[in-house]
């Protein structure tokens, strides 16, 4: 698949032609970087230029207080965006950028992107910049919660919205799920415990099932 065919998976270049997606990738400087697992991207504390395109692998937004103690801000799959609010803003970035698996990304120049002048892909770039705001959001209600459980169903019902289904896998592996939620690993491991044997819910690694919601009917899957 050459670079043209693989844009037409972003919503940033939908509606565009061919021959305007090409002419905005030489304009913004398209480069193409591949990053191992654990290799990070973009350093807490950098002054980012660029956008990134996720063209395949995985990556994670984390950032780290005094004591060490990580908080994963988002997961950024195939087809996915980072760094583009920071790169129309110049600002320091606040978080580490890694990869956590074999990861090859497209970089488009922050700089030059008020000079493309196809009102389709300004409009794409103001609908990607409201849904991270969204997504944003989303995280700031999961964890809004005291309680540990109320976060861990959130995200759970989060999850369920997005894969219309009582079944689905999560993007996290047990770690990255607390620091997601900003709760110790071990007492997530025991309340997920404690759920499954109350049949809330059943799950294996990072695939689970959803039988009911506390207080309200079970769900029929």
């Amino acid at each position: 698949m050459n670079i043209i065919d693989e844009m037409h998976h972003f919503d940033l270049f939908s509606s565009l032609e061919d021959h305007q997606i090409e002419e905005i990738l030489s304009l913004l400087s398209g480069r193409i970087e591949c990053y191992e697992k654990n290799e990070i991207v973009f350093n807490q504390g950098e002054t980012v230029h660029e956008i990134g395109l996720v063209l395949e692998g995985e990556l994670i937004g984390i950032s780290y207080d005094l004591l060490g103690h990580s908080n994963i801000y988002a997961h950024i799959d195939t087809y996915d965006y980072f760094g583009e609010s920071y790169a129309l803003i110049h600002h320091d970035l606040k978080l580490d950028v890694m990869a956590v698996t074999k990861t090859r990304v497209l970089f488009l120049d922050g700089n030059k992107i008020m000079d493309v002048h196809y009102p389709a892909f300004i409009k794409n770039l103001m609908h990607l910049l409201a849904s991270k705001n969204v997504a944003l959001s989303n995280k700031i209600n999961t964890i809004a919660p005291k309680s540990m459980r109320e976060r861990l169903m959130n995200y759970l019902y989060m999850q369920i919205r997005i894969h219309d289904s009582f079944v689905f896998d999560i993007p996290f592996n047990r770690q990255q799920l607390a620091d997601y939620l900003l709760v110790d690993r071990s007492s997530l491991s025991h309340e997920l415990s404690l759920m499954k044997q109350e049949g809330l819910l059943d799950f294996k690694k990072n695939h689970f099932i959803i039988y009911k919601v506390p207080d309200r009917k079970p769900m029929c899957l």
